[in-house]
């Protein structure tokens, strides 16, 4: 029991915290479990004008690493405060960062994704992967990434969009 007391008071959650601004005006903030975005997620929130994830991605070695982005909008990618990777595309494709070299442990990441107007409706997608110096491609493992989520039993929770999300104004 009282270990379930000091896991509610643990400001640190696997994922990202992932803040959507929809095309209503509406925000949305939630604890997403892997920065991903389909079309058909984009359709069917009626709109998103934004999403941005934040929290922490832990470096498992130190060595050298790229992050890759598979997708289709404007998408952006900081690690440690720095810009890596920029894409802004009709076209779902690939685009990868310059070789990057980390030291094993955290660092602050932040992806914003716009989607593209495209005949009066907005399309994208996207989704985040890297290589290491001990693996090739592959998507960035959930124990890979860290929120810092102000998560309670009793947060209210609504939206249309995300059941889990809890809206603002």
């Amino acid at each position: 029991l009282a270990f379930a007391q000091e896991d509610d008071e643990e400001p640190f959650r696997p994922g990202l915290v992932r803040e959507l601004l929809l095309t209503s005006g509406e925000r949305v903030r939630e604890l997403a479990a892997t920065p991903l975005v389909t079309a058909e997620e984009v359709a069917a929130a009626g709109g998103i004008k934004h999403i941005e994830w934040s929290g922490l991605l832990d470096f498992p070695d130190t060595g050298a690493y790229r992050l890759a982005v598979y997708g289709s909008g404007k998408i952006s990618l900081k690690l440690g405060g720095r810009t890596v990777l920029e894409r802004s595309a009709q076209a779902v494709g690939w685009t990868e960062s310059a070789e990057l070299n980390f030291e094993f442990g955290p660092q602050p990441l932040q992806i914003t994704f716009e989607p593209l107007q495209n005949q009066k409706i907005a399309i994208g997608e996207m989704g985040l992967f890297w290589t290491g110096p001990n693996f090739g491609l592959e998507p960035i493992s959930p124990r890979a990434r860290s929120a810092i989520w102000p998560w309670r039993a009793n947060t209210p929770t609504s939206s249309s969009v995300c059941p889990r999300a809890v809206a603002t104004a």
